[in-house]
């Protein structure tokens, strides 16, 4: 299902930031409208409404992350909207949990596909491995925003340490997609070669 290599692909533009001196070489909007036309192509083949919030979810965090990166490019460097710094880290949170909203979606879409396919461990595993990924996320945000509202250690080892697990957390996540990605790629293989068959059996008789 080609829906799931543009998300998979829109993670990785999304999770990693490769900068280029003020030009970001994987842009975060690029990642969210590739998200976006990704969920918009499985909504089209199964109709669950979990792809269709998740879709709207990416377009909003596409166009927001589009207008800061002309800013940032506009302004040569970063750019921060608000120039109260809690008030960016709050923001920044919020995304975040946008960002979470999204990928909660996904799976939920995902874990509904499956049911309609009849394949209830595949679902049962899409749900849990859902409830594993909220919790490691919510343990994460809940962490940084004590960590960056605390002066005295917003620049520690700590921070650092909590940043790093964040990422991880989205690796992990992206993996699931691949994994799903392929699942379903296996899928298209073994129903085309079926449908073949048939054809072949039916010029036989």
């Amino acid at each position: 299902m080609k829906g799931y290599n543009k998300i998979f692909w829109g993670l990785i533009f999304v999770v990693f930031n490769i900068n280029l001196g003020p030009i970001n070489i994987l842009p975060d909007f690029l990642g969210y409208f590739l998200i976006s036309i990704g969920l918009s192509a499985i909504q089209n083949e199964y109709d669950h409404d979990s792809f269709k919030l998740a879709a709207i979810i990416a377009n909003i965090l596409g166009a927001y992350t589009l207008i800061t990166s002309i800013l940032a490019f506009v302004s040569g460097g970063s750019y921060e909207i608000f120039n109260n710094s809690i008030v960016n880290i709050g923001f920044t949170l919020l995304v975040s949990a946008a960002n979470l909203v999204m990928e909660f979606n996904i799976l939920s879409g995902t874990a509904s596909i499956f049911k309609d396919m009849e394949k209830l461990e595949e679902a049962e595993e899409t749900y849990k491995i859902q409830r594993n990924y909220t919790y490691l996320c919510i343990i994460a945000l809940f962490f940084i925003s004590i960590i960056f509202n605390i002066s005295n250690i917003s620049n520690s080892t700590i921070a650092l340490i909590m940043v790093i697990y964040y990422l991880i957390v989205r690796i992990y996540y992206i993996s699931v997609i691949r994994r799903i990605r392929k699942f379903f790629d296996n899928e298209t293989i073994g129903y085309e070669t079926d449908m073949a068959n048939e054809n072949l059996d039916d010029d036989n008789n």
